[in-house]
């Protein structure tokens, strides 16, 4: 039972060391330090999680702070979601998809292999046929 005990507590105090690897830095609101964001620095109220260059100089990071913690935009990846089958969507995906991606109103009334067809060349066009 002890030793359970034992395991149990290890565990508890790795997890409390642990640093968030998806955003590895925290950086104080007063003098813009960065910090490891693990738990119990988080806690502290002077503290939000940094999503800037970790190389900035200070005044870099004093912007970052007074631009309300923004920072440049970052492209999320999502790798869980499977890529848009143009030979498998119906014609209603296939008018929603083109409108929600490319802007573009195609005609649901068309053949599905014409929608098909625009779809593709639309992708095309945009770059994004891997």
């Amino acid at each position: 039972m002890a030793l359970s005990n034992a395991a149990a507590m290890a565990a508890q105090h790795a997890a409390i060391k642990r640093q968030d690897s998806r955003a590895p830095l925290l950086i104080n609101i007063d003098d813009a330090r960065l910090m490891p964001n693990v738990p119990r620095i988080l806690e502290n109220p002077k503290y939000r999680v940094y999503h800037g260059d970790p190389k900035a100089d200070h005044a870099a990071r004093m912007a970052y702070l007074k631009s309300g913690g923004q920072g440049p935009a970052r492209a999320v990846v999502a790798d869980d979601i499977a890529p848009f089958d143009v030979n498998k969507a119906s014609k209603d995906e296939l008018v929603a998809f083109a409108a929600n991606e490319y802007g573009v109103a195609l005609d649901a009334a068309s053949d599905i292999r014409t929608l098909r067809k625009k779809v593709a060349d639309l992708a095309d066009a945009a770059g994004a046929l891997a």
